[in-house]
C-alpha cells in the first residue's frame, strides 16, 4: 500500500515536472519571438525592451534550471521547493503577459492629434 501511494505521489511529481518542462519550451518560442519583436521597435524605445527581456530570459533560465533540477530528486527536496517554483512560475507568466502588451503598445503607430 505504501509502495502504492509512493509511486503515484511520483507519477503524479513526473507528470507535473513534464508539463513544467512542456512549458520551458513554449517559453523559449515566446521569448524568441518577442526578441524578434524588440529589434523591430523604433529605436528610441528599442533599449528599454531589449533589458527588460533580458532581465526575463535570466528569469527564464533560473526556473528552468530549478525545473531540470528536480529531476530524480526525493519526495522531501521536491516538496520543498515545489512551492517556490510556482510562486516563480505564476510571477514570470504574468511578467510575460505584461511585457508582451507593452510590446504591442509600443508597435501601434502614434496618432497625431
Amino acid at each position: 500500500m505504501a509502495q502504492t501511494t509512493q509511486r503515484s505521489r511520483r507519477s503524479a511529481r513526473e507528470f507535473y515536472l513534464a508539463r513544467l518542462e512542456a512549458e520551458i519550451r513554449g517559453w523559449e518560442g515566446t521569448l524568441h519571438t518577442l526578441e524578434r519583436r524588440v529589434r523591430e521597435l523604433h529605436e528610441e524605445v528599442r533599449p528599454r525592451f531589449a533589458s527588460e527581456l533580458n532581465a526575463m530570459r535570466v528569469k527564464y533560465l533560473g526556473v528552468a534550471t530549478s525545473v531540470r533540477g528536480l529531476q530524480g530528486t526525493g519526495e522531501e527536496v521536491w516538496e520543498t521547493v515545489r512551492p517556490q517554483i510556482e510562486q516563480t512560475w505564476k510571477a514570470c507568466r504574468q511578467q510575460l503577459r505584461q511585457l508582451d502588451e507593452a510590446l504591442r503598445r509600443a508597435a501601434e503607430p502614434r496618432r497625431e492629434l
